[in-house]
């Protein structure tokens, strides 16, 4: 979104100097407005002081409503911000809603400090991009480190059932391959990966279209 305004040469500076809500309370704190209430777009539509669960269940008799998960994604990006000089209750929002008042006090702490290297390889465009998918470890014969390998999810345009192995090692030798299997888990998003140790990992249910669930396991063997 931020990059579309860009091309637009109206970039959106005041999400560059707030970028989150707790900056914006900050914001709005510092203007001096004693009551700022606040919440993600997301937190008031799952309040059931805009829409009830009887309301909810009767726009789903019109037609289900497809990828909650985009939906949940893309609420998460706006907020609705109340500041007022009268006091504001936090039901005014919704439950989840965030108040904060001028007389707040804040705790210093510290934190250790990490040091890592990270290096960056730019991806194929249809890799990568598997919303929703689970991640599992991988164990290598021939390889001291394991990797990190991600099935199914989101695709660009369709839910997928591949998967996607990724190593630090510059000539990687993965322990198998899901091309050309003839009993590999079907396109799906929304399931769970667990290690189960030496054996290897269990994939559980998952989902196509919001209303069709899945109940199938598999396990993925790391040899």
């Amino acid at each position: 979104m931020l990059a579309h305004f860009d091309k637009l040469q109206t970039p959106l500076r005041a999400v560059e100097k707030y970028p989150s809500t707790t900056h914006q309370l900050e914001r709005f704190r510092c203007l001096g407005w004693p009551n700022i209430s606040v919440c993600s777009l997301w937190e008031l539509w799952s309040s059931d002081l805009f829409a009830s669960l009887s309301e909810r269940k009767e726009l789903d008799k019109i037609e289900p409503f497809d990828e909650w998960e985009e939906f949940a994604l893309f609420g998460c990006h706006y907020f609705l911000l109340v500041a007022d000089t009268v006091s504001v209750s936090s039901q005014t929002l919704g439950p989840k809603s965030r108040t904060r008042r001028d007389q707040s006090t804040f705790s210093e702490y510290s934190e250790g400090v990490l040091q890592f290297q990270l290096s960056y390889e730019e991806s194929p465009r249809a890799q990568g991009s598997n919303r929703f998918a689970a991640a599992m470890q991988i164990s290598r014969q021939k390889s001291s480190q394991d990797a990190i390998a991600v099935f199914g999810g989101m695709g660009s345009t369709t839910r997928v059932n591949s998967l996607d192995v990724y190593t630090t090692d510059k000539e990687p030798s993965f322990p198998f391959r899901l091309d050309g299997a003839s009993n590999v888990p079907s396109s799906r998003m929304c399931h769970t990966i667990t290690d189960i140790g030496d054996e290897g990992a269990l994939l559980v249910g998952g989902r196509t279209s919001p209303d069709n669930a899945l109940a199938d396991c598999w396990v993925f063997h790391k040899w």
